[in-house]
């Protein structure tokens, strides 16, 4: 059954998902968001795996979720740091926008869009990195901890996995028996496993003893 070929990084996420569930009450509106964003990488895996086993292409199906994912990822960056930093999420997420159409209607198509993806996990990680900087430095109270432990991930995750995801189109065309690609998707895997823990242990931070612009 398809169902057995979930690999133990998916448990992760769910784990971070159902952490999320039970703090629910407790998340400020953008924290909801971000739960939000876990339980759609969720879901995606589920149904890509489901594809995977009926041997059906999914890479149209990342390509939306990644878009989807760091734009909502910009949003809320944009949103919780009133600096000048706002400008540079939102031309990030305008950039991503623009190259993604860009990718879908005269490059890659329907094909795994490793081109925007690329362009997308730096964009995201270059954002993380300032957000995670702004904790460390800040003297003012910044939004609710949870915010430093998604941007942990999102700073992480593209750093870990980037080369594997920019290069997984020519990995599928030359690698015959796919004894590279098992290789090194096994970094991807570790990557996004790493990332649910951390949005996880932000999870089970108490949100009550911070603050956020958005309460």
């Amino acid at each position: 059954m398809w169902y057995l070929d979930i690999r133990i990084q998916t448990f992760f996420t769910l784990m971070c998902g159902i952490v999320g569930l039970f703090k629910i009450n407790r998340l400020l509106p953008f924290e909801k968001l971000i739960l939000f964003i876990v339980w759609q990488n969720l879901f995606v895996d589920l149904y890509a795996t489901y594809l995977a086993y009926n041997k059906i292409p999914n890479g149209w199906l990342y390509n939306i979720h990644l878009l989807i994912q760091h734009a909502l990822t910009l949003i809320i960056y944009a949103a919780l740091f009133k600096t000048g930093y706002k400008l540079m999420f939102y031309t990030f997420m305008f950039m991503l926008l623009a190259s993604c159409t860009l990718n879908i209607f005269f490059f890659q198509q329907k094909n795994f869009n490793n081109y925007t993806i690329t362009v997308s996990l730096f964009f995201i990680a270059i954002s993380s990195y300032f957000i995670i900087r702004d904790y460390i430095t800040t003297k003012d109270d910044p939004p609710a901890m949870i915010l430093f432990w998604f941007a942990l991930g999102n700073f992480f995750y593209p750093v870990i996995s980037i080369n594997v995801l920019s290069s997984i189109n020519i990995l599928i065309d030359t690698d015959i028996d796919n004894s590279i690609a098992s290789k090194l998707f096994t970094v991807n895997y570790f990557g996004y496993m790493l990332w649910s823990i951390l949005i996880t242990i932000g999870f089970l931070w108490d949100s009550k003893k911070t603050k956020s612009p958005l309460s």
